[in-house]
């Protein structure tokens, strides 16, 4: 049986340059996976995209899990690096060989709009309450399924708590990764749409790897949880979650590695 890695992207595997320098990492001895106005805005370390390109889907499958809406995660270009399927808008869309599982979605879209604030209610209260405010730089709606924020860099504390004080009113999950405030309905997880993908999957380990809050849920349905040094700082109840020894570029390394040496010693132990 194969071992699987859902693993987030951003600040997990992929880092922009401002994301390395604040590690005290340079953008040498990475590669460029994303590109906005013909500008690198995306980077990977050189050894995870080796071993990425060299194993994922060979022996192991690499699933990327993202908050990503679908325009978002389609900049991300590593064409030699193997994966069938992928989970996006933090577990709204399952993309499976890069086609939407409608199933999947029209479900996610039925569970959010039982809950007692609609996505398009929550956008609209937060544009009528943050869009001419300072520091606010976008409020934007997420293919329909949640809304984010995106404020100026070192936005002031009071904004934030104004941001996470909606969420809360309105039944959201909230989340600050980096500029952009995620406001998020319950029923959207990464772990619902994990927990899908593993039914339908004779996996016999399960890695996941994420840096913030809103990775947290996969830790519930893995077998194995890795989070980056310099992720989120919160433990979870299932009591399987790992926290690597470098940060940055250098922990995505570390956690490729572990899943790479994991599945090849699996597949040793099951050829002797």
């Amino acid at each position: 049986m194969k071992t699987v890695l859902f693993s987030d992207l951003d600040d997990t595997l992929v880092f922009s340059q401002r994301g390395l320098y604040s590690h005290g990492q340079k953008t040498i001895g990475h590669v460029v996976v994303e590109e906005r106005n013909n500008s690198p805005v995306g980077y990977m370390a050189w050894e995870t995209y080796q071993i990425l390109h060299d194993h994922a889907a060979k022996v192991f499958d690499f699933i990327p899990t993202t908050t990503r809406t679908m325009r978002q995660f389609q900049r991300i270009q590593f064409p030699q690096i193997q994966y069938n399927c992928a989970i996006i808008l933090n577990g709204a869309k399952i993309l499976i060989d890069g086609q939407e599982d409608m199933n999947w979605t029209r479900m996610m879209q039925e569970l959010v709009l039982q809950e007692e604030y609609s996505p398009s209610q929550v956008f609209q209260q937060v544009v009528n309450t943050f869009s001419t405010l300072a520091g606010v730089r976008a409020v934007h709606d997420a293919d329909g399924f949640f809304t984010y924020v995106v404020t100026e860099l070192g936005c002031h504390q009071k904004l934030e708590t104004m941001i996470a004080a909606i969420a809360e009113d309105y039944n959201q999950m909230y989340s600050r990764q980096g500029r952009k405030h995620y406001l998020i309905p319950r029923p959207i997880s990464k772990g619902c749409a994990v927990a899908e993908i593993i039914a339908h999957c004779d996996y016999g380990y399960s890695f996941a790897a994420g840096d913030s809050i809103l990775d947290l849920s996969m830790a519930d349905e893995v077998t194995e949880f890795i989070v980056p040094f310099h992720g989120v700082n919160q433990g979870n109840n299932a009591g399987n979650m790992k926290r690597t020894c470098e940060k940055g570029s250098a922990a995505s390394v570390e956690i490729v590695c572990t899943v790479r040496d994991h599945a090849v010693c699996s597949d040793s132990n099951m050829t002797k």
